[in-house]
């Protein structure tokens, strides 16, 4: 936990450093908001695997290949 405070005041610090200048603000709001992105994706890869695990040891009922294309 020490580590992520430590890392939140060096992350806080650095953006000051830019704070008085729009284009930099706004290029480090766009590469956080892609951080973002890519951690949400990830997680929902990581369910993803999670789910087929459940349902290839028969803890979680998957839904037929078949239905998934009625549905289109």
């Amino acid at each position: 936990m020490n580590t992520t405070m430590n890392l939140n005041a060096e992350l806080l610090r650095e953006l000051s450093y830019i704070a008085d200048d729009e284009n930099y603000l706004k290029k480090a709001l766009k590469i956080i908001k892609e951080l973002v992105a890519q951690k949400k994706e990830e997680e929902r890869i990581r369910q993803a695997f999670g789910d087929a695990k459940l349902i290839r040891e028969g803890k979680m009922k998957g839904i037929p290949a078949e239905d998934l294309l009625n549905e289109l």
